[in-house]
């Protein structure tokens, strides 16, 4: 898909869906990331509307978005922020799209209306992005997966664990919410799916 067509199919989406103001950062196109990461949705709104980010023809600014968020934030990330710094570090040189299942922000999950509880944005992202890998973390992201992949959660849990997502073979995995996941334990599960993306080594001639 051109990128063009993606972000009028965007654009569209996030038209039909107001509250969905989070709908995922990139650093760059979109369409060029490996790996999603995913949530349940974001705490916070953006620092500034989506769009302000989005440059046509070349994606998302992400380093921006971070300098805004700092900014926002008193110079600090927080706990569920620095572990996806964590995952999209470990999984170099592979990019990261990182989304939620829902794209509306709310203080706590709990508080999410039940109207802003759509997946539309989520599930066009993967279908847009035909990811080679994704990470979800917290029960509704992955009862999700395990629902959308016909893969148990346990055996998500356990993953990384090959499945099919729109036609797609993908590796994916899963853990509690991010709050409640080592560092560690993402750093290598990224590393696990660095590992089957990257390109066996050439034979000696």
């Amino acid at each position: 898909m051109p990128l063009a067509d993606f972000e009028r199919r965007l654009h569209s989406l996030l038209d039909a869906h107001p509250t969905a103001s989070r709908p995922f950062v990139c650093e760059g196109s979109p369409l060029d990331c490996r790996i999603v990461i995913a949530g349940i949705n974001s705490a916070s709104e953006s620092p500034e509307p989506f769009w302000d980010y989005w440059q046509p023809g070349a994606g998302f600014h992400y380093s921006r978005f971070i300098e805004d968020y700092l900014e926002a934030n008193n110079g600090k990330f927080r706990h569920t922020r620095r572990a996806i710094n964590v995952a999209s570090a470990a999984a170099a040189p592979f990019k990261c799209l990182e989304t939620n299942l829902y794209a509306t922000p709310s203080k706590t999950a709990q508080s999410l209306h039940k109207e802003a509880k759509s997946t539309k944005i989520f599930e066009f992202l993967l279908d847009a992005v035909r990811p080679d890998a994704i990470l979800v973390h917290s029960v509704p992201a992955y009862e999700f997966l395990a629902e959308l992949s016909g893969i148990s959660t346990n055996e998500l849990l356990r993953g990384p664990v090959r499945g099919k997502l729109f036609g797609k073979d993908v590796l994916l995995a899963a853990t509690p919410h991010f709050r409640s996941t080592s560092h560690r334990r993402i750093e290598e599960l990224m590393h696990q799916f660095g590992q089957h993306l990257l390109p066996p080594p050439r034979e000696a001639a």
